[in-house]
């Protein structure tokens, strides 16, 4: 038998996805995600990792990948991962009026600096 689809993957990172985060109840899909990058990167290290591989003449160059984990299933899903966890972001702080006018003020004085406020 033999995963052809990533599904063991899919499996440890669903496993992965209910431990506990930093400042939530689980971890975040960002860090969940990583997982898919250690388990691509590594298979790209063995000897039936990449496939053929083609270079541009601009010296852009392209490989065929042999990780489960850029198939068409995996990266579905992917997607309801990211659908169902979504991204969570939380700011540090928001900004006062007070700060936002005298970042305003700076602004202004680089703008006249420049030299650029002039009407000619």
């Amino acid at each position: 038998m033999k995963d052809s689809f990533g599904m063991g993957v899919a499996a440890m990172m669903l496993m992965r996805s209910l431990d506990t985060g930093k400042d939530a109840r689980i971890i975040q899909y960002e860090t969940m995600r990583k997982l898919r990058g250690h388990y691509s990167n590594f298979v790209h290290t063995t000897p039936d990792g990449v496939g053929a591989s083609t270079t541009s003449s601009e010296g852009a160059s392209s490989f065929v990948s042999h990780s489960e984990t850029n198939g068409y299933w995996f990266k579905r899903f992917m997607h309801g991962c990211h659908k169902r966890k979504g991204d969570v972001w939380i700011p540090d702080r928001p900004l006062t009026m007070e700060e936002l006018l005298c970042i305003q003020t700076l602004l202004e004085g680089d703008w006249r600096l420049c030299g650029l406020n002039d009407n000619k």
